[in-house]
């Protein structure tokens, strides 16, 4: 009756040093995924930190746009500007040059009539 007890026994703690076993290697498995999250954890915070960096140039640069695009029709309504005013002084400098000519003929005529009549009789 012993010797069955006793080979029980012997089965028993040999199951119960395999189980010891497994515990240890399960408690290694587990540490190394404990280390493997707070890899990837503070991976993710450092993504996170560069989205956020990235998210602030975005914002930054959208701001920028809307700056230059505000600037832009600035630029242009002022070139509308400018072509009205070139537009007018052309009109002026025709107007000046047709006066121009008027007074060139005037003169001439004065010359002419001038001329007549200190000589012309």
């Amino acid at each position: 009756m012993i010797q069955p007890l006793k080979g029980k026994y012997q089965s028993l703690k040999g199951m119960n040093q395999s189980l010891k076993g497994k515990y240890q290697s399960l408690k290694g498995m587990n540490q190394s995924l404990k280390g493997k999250y707070q890899s990837l954890k503070g991976m993710y915070q450092s993504l996170k930190g560069k989205y956020q960096s990235l998210k602030g140039m975005y914002l930054s640069l959208k701001g920028k746009y809307q700056s230059l695009k505000g600037m832009n029709q600035s630029l242009k309504g002022k070139y509308q500007s400018l072509k009205g005013m070139i537009q007018s002084l052309k009109g002026k400098c025709q107007s000046l040059k047709g006066m121009h000519l008027s007074l060139q003929r005037m003169s001439t005529h004065l010359k002419i009539n001038t001329f007549l009549s200190l000589f012309g009789n």
